[in-house]
């Protein structure tokens, strides 16, 4: 009575778990999962905002081209001569009065008040160092925008990862019961040995430890499977548990040449190959200290004894202006050796990432190969280890067998179950890895929305 008492008080505990759940945790298809991560995840958004910062330094750049226009107010009191002087010229103030008494009026003169306005503008004509930055911001903006979009291959790879652990750890729950439930058969059949004098004491007792690794088994993956769906809410973005929906397995296994053919468009490898051109551009840009910076300038100035903004005296002057490193103590040779090198370097961690990520494929893709084999030894294990647990059942229930043959058939069931539930997910998590090396992976699981942020 004790026994079926502790019985369903666990089943108990089990169903109110399981309900509570299902009432508290969202349920997602691998989809909803990946687009709600696109959207939710602080990586992303955190991602979304490196672009937009890169995007500013390109309007920063582009800025340096366009004309700067400077208005200044200024308020002056002296009797300082030469400012005296000039200062009733701009006013347009100076008459044969201020020549009276000359020279000792010019050297000891009064003092004068003066509000100088003036609207300045300056524009570059041509300026190599200038243009080239642009270039290179503009390409900066570019290799953020495909870093970004790499980080968010990453961000779905996450998910895709969490999600199929979340199910596998649910399948194991499923063969955590199975097992619970046939060692409490089991139990029940040495009890009825025992009762009928044909079993052994020593067997229910053998039977009650196995039962008992059931019941702890089954609370840690009650526990896991609590975990698994934290872990995947947390790679969507989220704060709660969230419930995956069960899903097929990820379609067939890619052919390895398509894989490789997509490497070439992955984000991070073409963000890679912007930098190796901006290495290329840095060089120019050093050369070009050597070439002279050309410019306009032009200003409108009004002066004016009592009012700010004031004109009672106004003038204006234009002019263009040249500026020539002619010599710099070596300090531009120096500069442009460095360019070069970090060019070479550029050039060098390119082919290197290219290398890389072709191994990485061919890897994924071995995985993958791998694990679609295991995939079907497991089947074929699961389905012998059913019936030799069967029929081991059947001669222990006709005395033929003893309980330690009937718990080793058992455990090699329990061994099988769990192994076909690795297998199967090891199956689908090789085929997202290797479709998120060739950097596929976003688009066909995201479908339009992964198309349009690439």
């Amino acid at each position: 009575m004790v026994l079926v008492f502790k019985r369903l008080f666990l089943l108990s505990l089990t169903l109110v778990f399981l309900h509570t759940q299902a009432q508290a945790e969202t349920e997602v298809t691998l989809q909803e999962a990946v687009e709600r991560a696109l959207v939710r995840s602080d990586q992303v958004i955190a991602g979304m905002k490196r672009v937009e910062s890169a995007g500013h330094r390109y309007a920063e750049a582009w800025g340096h081209l366009l004309p700067k226009v400077t208005l200044h107010e200024r308020y002056m009191k002296t009797d300082t001569p030469a400012y005296v002087f000039s200062t009733k010229i701009n006013q347009e103030a100076f008459t044969l009065e201020d020549l009276g008494g000359a020279p000792d009026s010019f050297n000891d003169p009064d003092t004068v008040e003066d509000y100088e306005t003036v609207l300045s503008l300056e524009q570059v004509l041509f300026s190599r160092r200038a243009f080239l930055g642009t270039e290179m911001a503009g390409a900066e903006r570019e290799a953020a925008r495909l870093r970004f979009s790499r980080e968010e291959q990453e961000v779905v790879f996450r998910v895709y990862e969490a999600y199929f652990n979340s199910l596998m750890a649910e399948a194991y729950l499923e063969t955590a019961e199975s097992a619970l439930q046939d060692a409490e058969e089991h139990l029940r059949l040495a009890k009825v040995a025992v009762a009928a004098g044909t079993g052994l004491e020593a067997d229910r007792l053998r039977a009650e430890v196995a039962l008992s690794d059931a019941r702890r088994l089954k609370l840690k993956v009650l526990n896991d499977v609590e975990l698994s769906r934290l872990r995947l809410g947390l790679a969507m973005g989220e704060d709660d548990a969230i419930r995956p929906l069960r899903t097929s397995l990820s379609g067939e296994r890619p052919e390895l040449s398509s894989l490789e053919a997509a490497l070439p468009e992955r984000p991070d490898i073409r963000a890679m190959e912007e930098q190796v051109l901006n290495a290329r551009r840095n060089v120019r840009m050093m050369e070009s200290e050597f070439l002279p910076d050309i410019g306009f300038f032009g200003a409108l100035q009004a002066n004016d004894p009592d009012t700010v903004f004031g004109n009672q005296g106004t003038s204006y002057r234009v002019g263009i202006g040249l500026q020539w490193n002619v010599f710099s103590g070596f300090t531009s040779a120096a500069r442009r050796a460095s360019a070069r090198a970090d060019e070479e370097a550029a050039s060098r961690m390119l082919a290197a990432m290219k290398k890389q990520a072709r191994f990485r494929v061919h890897e994924a893709y071995r995985r993958a190969e791998e694990a679609e084999k295991s995939l079907d030894l497991s089947n074929s294990a699961l389905l012998a280890a059913e019936e030799g647990a069967r029929l081991t059942r059947l001669r222990y229930e006709n005395g033929l067998t003893t309980m330690v043959s009937l718990l080793d058939a058992q455990a090699a069931l329990n061994r099988a179950r769990s192994d076909l539930v690795r297998t199967e997910m090891e199956y689908n998590l090789a085929l997202g890895r290797a479709r998120h090396e060739a950097g596929t992976l976003l688009l066909e699981l995201a479908g339009p929305l992964g198309a349009g942020r690439l």
